[in-house]
């Protein structure tokens, strides 16, 4: 496996977690993607093999795997350092646990990657931005060039291609320094309108009739497709989008990938919902809540995997030492679990709202949960209003003012300060949506973008994200904002400018809102 020189822009679908091949250009890149993604026209794919290994132990964060570089955070010396040397950047993109790329007997690697790039380690659950820009799978190395343009990457690369792969990317800006620039201009990117009969489609082309569930190889609960399935049905009974999210929902709670003690699993290796990853993330199981207890006339079965979601909830997610709830867990040994002792805004804003937002009676338990995890959240928010992406046991860490983030966090909170009576924390998410509004909204493009720009990086990729993954995207987020504060217009122009074509079924959020504006009409 070697490398791919970039050539795609970042507005990208939702991220997969299968693994490929891609030869294009007579260079070689490991790419992790989705297995709905158009390729290249000059692009032929390989599939590897599928890992059904169900879990890595964690933590195993051991520096020994890194070979022991000096890695570098992503800062503004870092950034400094690779302009004023002329250096480009090595990131090693990687999670505890899904690292290991680096021989600690390998010297070589070592002097190519102090002497010859700027090396920076990115955890992608502390920088998703960077992750969505330059990763993949995980662990990934991309060579990044000074200004922020990606150059190449090597998802999934396999330790013993390392020294090929830099040894390659140095010869590729030693000798032709001239095709790697003009390789890696991105095309402009057009804008067209959300269709919400386009998602429908998308949706059920790639609907499998077999076994539930969408996609022809792993399979992920796609909770806000499934959600945008629930609304379309309301509005048009007996439509497809009905049998396709039933036949989809008894599946995942028939299947190993719905674990009864420690909650559903974020997804199965295979296209008939076995060998599920072992993983418990708490965006899953709020997305899920949002499906099954989003109607209070929903049939028997809906409401009691409504009600043992709640349970996981109350057992298995609240933090009490830090009085808030936790984003992930993973096992151990012995039926044993770690639970990540690091804060994530997304993962407890999302969480919080919709246990505020849902139709299900919950206990005093719950209820005395939430009302914690929103008196956390303002911790993680600024005076201006900058919601903080992640906290760990020293303070904060990782990004923030992420497009995300600010929208998540401030829904939970105006809906956690009406609910509660808290006036304190309905004013301070008005701020965080203020404060996304002034800086990340672009009036050139009309949509916002996911984060700010890092000084001095005059080729940073924008990104105007309206595709969900494990949560819905900003942009479908800053339009049911608009549309909850009265401003059904703004929620209706920004739905003009989405940025994917064709239109996928990654745009469920967005079409859930545009139900919504369409039934106001």
């Amino acid at each position: 496996m070697g490398a791919h020189i970039a050539r795609h822009g970042v507005e990208c679908v939702t991220r997969c977690l299968t693994g490929r091949l891609v030869l294009a250009v007579g260079l070689l890149v490991g790419l992790s993607a989705c297995s709905d993604t158009v390729q290249p026209p000059d692009v032929v794919v390989v599939h590897d093999e599928v890992s059904t290994d169900p879990a890595t132990p964690y933590p195993s964060d051991d520096p020994s795997n890194a070979a022991a570089i000096e890695w570098r955070e992503w800062n503004q010396a870092s950034l400094a350092e690779a302009r004023r040397l002329q250096r480009p950047l090595l990131l090693y993109i990687a999670t505890a646990g899904a690292d290991g790329l680096f021989s600690a007997e390998d010297e070589l690697v070592r002097s190519l990657a102090e002497e010859r790039f700027v090396p920076i380690r990115i955890d992608p659950w502390l920088q998703p931005e960077l992750d969505r820009r330059y990763g993949g799978s995980w662990p990934t190395l991309a060579v990044v060039l000074p200004g922020g343009a990606l150059m190449a990457q090597a998802p999934d690369i396999s330790p013993a291609r390392v020294r090929v792969f830099l040894l390659r990317m140095l010869a590729h800006l030693q000798d032709r320094p001239e095709i790697v620039e003009a390789e890696i201009v991105l095309p402009a990117l057009e804008r067209a309108p959300l269709s919400v009969e386009q998602v429908l489609s998308a949706a059920a082309t790639q609907f499998d009739a077999v076994h539930g569930g969408f996609g022809r190889s792993a399979k992920h609960p796609e909770m806000t497709l499934l959600e945008f399935l629930g609304n379309y049905g309301t509005r048009h009974e007996g439509s497809e989008a009905s049998t396709m999210r039933r036949r989809t929902l008894d599946a995942i709670v028939a299947s190993e990938l719905w674990n009864r003690i420690h909650g559903p699993l974020v997804y199965a290796h295979t296209a008939s919902w076995r060998l599920p990853r072992h993983e418990i993330d708490a965006a899953v199981v709020a997305g899920l809540l949002r499906v099954f207890g989003s109607d209070k006339t929903a049939p028997a079965s809906d409401r009691h995997a409504a009600g043992q979601l709640l349970a996981t909830i109350a057992n298995t997610l609240f933090d009490e030492e830090h009085q808030t709830f936790t984003s992930r867990r993973l096992p151990l040994i012995d039926d044993e679990w770690w639970s990540d002792p690091t804060l994530y805004a997304d993962r407890i804003a999302y969480m919080t709202w919709t246990l505020y937002d849902t139709d299900q009676q919950i206990t005093s338990d719950l209820v005395s949960m939430r009302r914690l995890a929103a008196e956390g959240l303002t911790s993680m928010v600024s005076a201006a209003g900058v919601v903080q992406h992640a906290r760990g046991v020293d303070g904060p860490v990782g990004s923030r003012g992420l497009l995300r983030d600010q929208l998540l966090v401030s829904l939970a909170l105006s809906t956690a300060g009406n609910v509660e009576d808290r006036p304190d924390w309905s004013q301070m998410g008005q701020r965080t949506w203020e404060w996304a509004q002034e800086s990340l909204y672009d009036e050139q493009v009309g949509a916002f973008r996911d984060c700010l720009a890092p000084d001095e990086m005059p080729d940073w990729q924008i990104y105007t994200p309206f595709d969900d993954d494990v949560m819905p995207s900003g942009n479908a987020l800053a339009a049911l904002w608009w549309l909850r504060h009265g401003e059904p217009e703004r929620a209706r122009q920004l739905l003009q400018r989405v940025s994917h074509h064709p239109i996928e079924r990654s745009h469920a959020a967005a079409a859930s809102v545009l139900l919504q504006l369409e039934d106001g009409a």
